[in-house]
């Protein structure tokens, strides 16, 4: 058996688990979502948080403080239309046709910017950074944060802010190419 063939069912398999942890993508399609949304929106988001971050002990301080939006009577409907436009199934709102189709090109991003990979993310496995490297064009440093999930601001606050304090640096560095530095 080649090496390929012998890697191919855990890669299957990684592939597998990673769908899988996008459960509630599909579930926002249904009905079924909508009303479960509707009925517990901070038991579905209690899900969601520890499959996207199993390794951040958030309290139910923590929770009840994110849970706030979640009384707007739209918060159903803006949740579930956002997931269902993402997956192609509802439309986008036609004041925004424009900016949707220019961002659909994946034009380069040209601004100084700092990239967070946290390695504890349950759905999205840490990256060295190069295979988005390509859409940005300006200083770009990638780093993997330890022991952060999907979370990053709230898991590791003092990761996340030391790259908004570098992307200032950064930006200060590249006055001359960044038209937005300042």
């Amino acid at each position: 058996m080649s090496e390929r063939h012998a890697l191919a069912p855990r890669r299957r398999a990684r592939t597998d688990v990673l769908e899988a942890g996008f459960w509630y993508f599909s579930y926002f399609l249904t009905e079924r979502g909508r009303a479960g949304l509707a009925r517990d929106p901070q038991r579905v988001a209690r899900v969601i948080w520890q499959r996207n971050s199993p390794e951040w002990p958030f309290s139910e301080h923590d929770l009840e403080r994110a849970a706030t939006p979640f009384a707007n009577p739209d918060h159903t409907d803006v949740v579930v239309h956002s997931y269902r436009h993402r997956l192609g199934f509802a439309p986008s709102a036609e004041e925004y046709a424009g900016h949707a189709a220019r961002l659909a090109e994946l034009p380069a991003i040209t601004v100084p910017v700092v990239t967070l990979d946290g390695l504890a993310d349950g759905n999205f496995p840490a990256t060295d950074g190069s295979s988005t490297a390509r859409h940005f064009t300006g200083p770009r440093p990638h780093r993997q944060v330890a022991d952060a999930g999907h979370n990053l601001p709230q898991e590791r606050p003092g990761a996340f802010a030391a790259a908004v304090r570098d992307v200032r640096r950064l930006r200060q560095g590249n006055a001359g190419r960044d038209r937005l530095a300042g």
